[in-house]
């Protein structure tokens, strides 16, 4: 298939140890690599099939075949951001793009943990976009090179250490950092990052007052401390009515732990609270739904 050249080689999370020589090596914190990559991939850069963490950026792919391809396939040629279907659905996305100019395709995708966009493949140390993507499948390890790299050509560890973080933020991610969020996924990350520290550290933890600044106030979350198994066919009782699981929306919860099983289990990401929380609104609703029907029913009953 397509996407079998993008299969990652070893899909080990990233390493403390790793990390930490990254945020050393541009004498930043711990915390604000490991930040940077829970807001960009929640810490998991590759798909549950293990291919590596792809987002398909048809504004980009306009730029560079000029919208040539604007009327034709204005899905995923426009000059506007958008179109994104996330997961392996991107790949879809840039499979099609690839049949029209592979190399600008690629360009305009970002890969991997940090998701670094393709056309930045020179500034991270390589000569093509291609090499790029072969030396991102061989590890986290390898991206966090990279992203070391981008930081410093880009002159973001300056930003970091001078507290500059809306700098840090808008070359990273673009002008629209705040509309699209990143500066509050970015400080809640930084708990998250901190209480990885901590737990894996614990004799020498960051303390409160030596955390890096943030734009936005923002409250640690608390860490995930036990797992649940969904099932296909599983029963929840809501306010006294069996509501049962329809197969493709615990397909579909299934896949988000699964993209997410790193960080739940490694760090403690709050996008697991996320997953348990939307879950819990579904059973709710299934369980309003039901009581209401059931009552409607009695009224037909009685008439």
């Amino acid at each position: 298939m397509f996407y079998d050249r993008f299969k990652v080689v070893n899909t080990s999370s990233l390493s403390d140890t790793a990390i930490d020589a990254t945020a050393k090596d541009l004498n930043v914190s711990y915390v604000n690599v490991l930040a940077f990559a829970l807001t960009e991939s929640n810490g998991v850069g590759h798909e549950k099939n293990g291919v590596l963490k792809a987002l398909f950026e048809r504004h980009k792919f306009f730029e560079k075949v000029n919208g040539k391809y604007a009327e034709s396939h204005p899905d995923i040629c426009s000059s506007k951001m958008g179109g994104y279907k996330g997961g392996l659905k991107e790949y879809d996305r840039i499979e099609r793009a690839c049949a029209l100019d592979e190399n600008a395709a690629l360009e305009s995708t970002s890969w991997g943990f940090f998701q670094i966009l393709g056309e930045n493949y020179k500034i991270c140390g390589y000569y093509s976009v291609n090499e790029m993507i072969e030396d991102f499948r061989q590890g986290a390890d390898n991206q966090l090179k990279a992203f070391a790299k981008f930081c410093r050509f880009k002159k973001i560890d300056d930003d970091l250490r001078q507290g500059n973080v809306g700098n840090a933020l808008r070359k990273y991610n673009g002008k629209r950092y705040k509309e699209m969020g990143y500066d509050r996924k970015y400080a809640e990350n930084t708990f998250v990052a901190q209480q990885r520290f901590n737990k894996r550290h614990p004799e020498t933890p960051i303390k409160k007052e030596d955390m890096p600044p943030v734009l936005v106030k923002a409250e640690p979350l608390p860490p995930v401390t036990q797992s649940k198994t969904i099932k296909t066919g599983t029963v929840v009782t809501v306010a006294g009515g069996a509501v049962p699981f329809v197969e493709p929306i615990v397909e579909q919860v299934k896949t988000i732990a699964e993209q997410t099983k790193t960080t739940i289990d490694d760090s403690g990401a709050p996008v697991a609270s996320y997953v348990y929380a939307g879950l819990g609104f579904i059973i709710l609703a299934c369980g309003i739904f039901t009581i209401v029907n059931r009552l409607r029913d009695r009224k037909n009953q009685v008439r």
